[in-house]
């Protein structure tokens, strides 16, 4: 599911501004979220890599994003393994699941407003 929405408003009792807030928070802080996930694969830092995919898991799993959270868990899993297989194609796996789950709550949010 990209979106699990009765969750995300259970979460957060229906609070339509608590929403908004949220999904503004996570469109400021995703670029910056992305840069460090970008950064630590170019340096080969995992002990980086662990941290940037459980900040990006943590937000996703906040926003009901079930399919982009568990992409970052992944990857937050296979850094913390010490592996390099898979870290790329399991980063852009987040990225394609991030890309899906925008729209999805730009449009949850316009729902509510």
């Amino acid at each position: 599911m990209i979106l699990n929405r009765e969750d995300l408003m259970n979460r957060i009792d229906n609070d339509v501004e608590l929403l908004c807030d949220l999904h503004e928070i996570f469109l400021e802080d995703l670029p910056c979220r992305r840069a460090a996930v970008t950064a630590a694969l170019q340096s080969g830092d995992l002990d980086e890599l662990r941290s940037a995919a459980h900040a990006i898991k943590g937000a996703l799993g906040n926003l009901g994003g079930e399919e982009a959270h568990e992409a970052a868990s992944l990857l937050e899993e296979l850094a913390r393994a010490g592996t390099t297989e898979g870290l790329r194609e399991a980063a852009r796996t987040v990225e394609v699941q991030v890309e899906r789950l925008l729209p999805e709550l730009a449009k949850l949010v316009a729902e509510h407003e």
